[in-house]
């Protein structure tokens, strides 16, 4: 397993006769995972999370900037609440990014209200460029109303699909050598389903985390309480049933929301780590396989996901029963002898925990439930 220290100090942690040509192969096999958490250790590197506000004609407006490691250029992204976010790669200067936004300024104002939006003279079912960076994008107009969609290019996409996830958010998922005309075609040509599957949409958008002194928030079968306090320093600690934030008393109120749940998520890495690392090394050693290096990452999409030198576990998983965790784990790692989901995969999740299945039924009845 390879752990990075917060002082940038790197550890591999090896079966003792393991070859030299096997550690240095997962080494390089790992090398942009290592430079980024390296990255992330120095003095002078970025935060993940960061609350800032940027002039858009005559409004201060607050945005977000999520630096992440898998993220290869900076891309755009209003919510439905009109909040907007900027994702960029961890190592893209700030200056950089307000650049970014200012060139977008016009597309931005009308869609958080700061302007009214322009005449569109094109047709109710229609498409325009949206200029979202670093995904391609658009927006279909029907019956009035405007939707905003992405494309996601992917080399395991076979065909063209349209996704729409739990806030109503459209992806265009195609493979990567789909003409962008067509794409947006195929876009048109659904906009009545867009249309019903979004706007029209009676299905209730997932409650929202207020960050806010008080809040119970699910945690590991049990609840954890969220207290605030101020501070000349952000911090935060645990005590019995509550998670202490303390928010620098310099912070407007949404920058603290922001630092609550960056708080968390943070607490949430480390405590799913501490409980699923005995797990991953039991259950491999059962499987006679290496433990492979474990992650964390907030996904929205998936519970757990298994590279080829890696487990990665959903920081939300922390909201689950125990059980549910350890069940997440033993899929993952069955992966690692059957990388499907075949008859024979599934043999392989039921011998290490033969109730996997009444396992898997309350993740998907109750994972809904557990967002950040």
């Amino acid at each position: 397993m390879i752990f990075i220290y917060h002082d940038g100090r790197l550890e591999i942690e090896v079966p003792g006769l393991t070859p030299k040509k096997e550690i240095i192969d997962l080494l390089e096999s790992e090398k942009d995972w290592i430079y980024w958490e390296y990255f992330k250790s120095r003095p002078d590197c970025p935060p993940e999370i960061e609350a800032c506000t940027v002039q858009i004609y005559d409004a201060e407006v607050p945005y977000l900037i999520r630096r992440n490691t898998r993220t290869k250029r900076i891309a755009l992204r209003i919510h439905g609440t009109g909040k907007l976010e900027v994702s960029a790669p961890y190592d893209t200067k700030k200056a950089d990014i307000i650049t970014f936004i200012k060139r977008e300024s016009a597309w931005i104002a009308p869609r958080i209200g700061i302007l009214p939006a322009q005449k569109n003279n094109s047709p109710d079912n229609s498409i325009t460029h949206s200029p979202i960076a670093g995904d391609e994008g658009g927006m279909i107009t029907y019956n009035g109303q405007i939707v905003p969609y992405q494309i996601k290019r992917s080399h395991r996409a076979k065909r063209i699909v349209i996704k729409i996830n739990r806030n109503r958010e459209v992806s265009v998922v195609s493979p990567t050598h789909v003409p962008i005309a067509e794409l947006k075609s195929f876009a048109e040509a659904k906009a009545d389903w867009i249309y019903k599957h979004t706007i029209q949409s009676n299905r209730p958008l997932p409650s929202e985390r207020q960050y806010c002194d008080g809040e119970t928030i699910p945690f590991m079968g049990d609840s954890l309480i969220i207290r605030i306090t101020k501070g000349q320093k952000g911090h935060y600690l645990r005590k019995n049933q509550e998670l202490i934030v303390t928010i620098p008393i310099d912070f407007l109120e949404f920058h603290e929301k922001e630092f609550v749940k960056n708080a968390l998520s943070s607490f949430f890495s480390g405590v799913l780590i501490e409980f699923s690392l005995p797990h991953v090394i039991r259950y491999a050693q059962i499987l006679q396989i290496p433990a492979p290096p474990l992650k964390t990452r907030d996904q929205k999409t998936k519970w757990g996901t298994c590279t080829p030198h890696s487990i990665v576990l959903n920081i939300r998983l922390c909201m689950a029963p125990p059980a549910i965790i350890e069940y997440v784990i033993v899929h993952e790692l069955a992966h690692k002898v059957q990388p499907n989901h075949s008859p024979r995969f599934w043999s392989v999740v039921e011998n290490l925990m033969p109730d996997y299945k009444e396992r898997r039924d309350y993740l998907k009845k109750y994972g809904h439930e557990w967002i950040l």
